[in-house]
């Protein structure tokens, strides 16, 4: 804004015009008394990128005038489209602490996940930026400052804390100007599965007999969660009364299913492997191990005689 005052004697009269990209907002024509002020009020609004400066006239009764308005219009574009950042996970499982406490813990997999964002200059003046955004999100790394036709690249975090669909967005200020635009939306999914226990223990085993354990999951997302769980050798899965290396299944929100695993050990000693569930590319692995013994081996004849009987299950 500026004023035009009337510092004659007369009642002073006339209209204010700008040319685009300027335009008058208030104070186009007045009509003022002597010592009478009155503010004129421009916008600046330009399509296109560019530095500007243009006369602001002035027509009145007491003469012409004339005052010079400047501005830049800058112009950032953004690519890609969408910043997707996947999936991760948050695993509710028993941790214990050097001391041997235990406890129940959240671990995250697969997470944090960073992901870049590119922005461009396509003004004709170089550009300072001032970025932000909001939690899960967090920008990491970012280009200060941008010359004519330059690119930067910003490093931008995704680690939510709690299971949901998160959608955000980068804010991307000039330094000292007015106002901001966002970026394409960033988008990231965390889901929360509980495991009871944190690891499977078989104990001792008999060769040639089984033994079965299970495993309980529970979805604890708001969405439902598809997973692939799958065993190593001698391990195997009981579904349907049959016996699988893997299985695919979908838990709605809230569903938990026990999952049993059996192991029918061929030769002794210690047998360990995993449980991996599956979601999207994280994987959870869940420890098997067990001993395995053959009923003529000295050492499970003496454990046998301690314990008083046969650990079979």
């Amino acid at each position: 804004s500026f004023v035009i005052w009337n510092s004659g004697g007369g009642t002073l009269s006339g209209t204010v015009s700008a040319p685009a990209p300027f335009s008058i907002v208030s104070g186009a024509s007045f009509s003022l008394l002597p010592g009478q002020p009155q503010e004129v009020v421009v916008r600046f609004s330009s399509a296109t990128a560019g530095s500007f400066s243009k006369s602001v006239s002035i027509s009145s009764t007491g003469g012409s005038k004339t005052v010079t308005a400047t501005a830049v219009a800058h112009k950032v574009s953004f690519s890609p489209a969408q910043v997707d950042f996947g999936s991760g996970l948050l695993v509710l499982r028993e941790q214990c602490n050097k001391m041997g406490m235990c406890g129940l813990g959240t671990e995250k997999v697969g997470l944090p996940i960073e992901k870049t964002l590119t922005i461009k200059n396509e003004g004709t003046v170089a550009v300072s930026l001032t970025l932000s955004t909001s939690a899960p999100y967090k920008i990491v790394s970012a280009a200060p400052s941008l010359a004519p036709e330059q690119s930067g690249q910003v490093t931008v975090r995704f680690d939510p804390s709690e299971s949901g669909s998160f959608i955000g967005a980068v804010q991307v200020g000039i330094t000292g100007g007015q106002g901001s635009v966002s970026s394409p939306p960033l988008v990231g999914m965390a889901h929360k599965i509980r495991i009871s226990p944190a690891n499977l223990d078989f104990g001792i085993a008999l060769v040639n007999f089984s033994r079965t354990k299970r495993l309980l999951v529970k979805n604890e997302s708001p969405s439902p969660l598809a997973l692939m769980v799958s065993v190593g050798v001698p391990y195997q899965l009981v579904e349907q009364d049959s016996l699988v290396s893997q299985v695919s299944l979908t838990l709605a929100q809230d569903e938990s299913r026990h999952l049993a695993i059996r192991l029918l050990p061929t030769t002794s000693g210690r047998i360990n492997s995993s449980l991996l569930l599956t979601v999207g590319t994280t994987n959870i692995e869940v420890p098997l191990t067990t001993v395995a013994y053959t009923l003529e081996e000295e050492d499970y004849l003496a454990l046998l005689r301690q314990e008083g009987g046969y650990p079979i299950s």
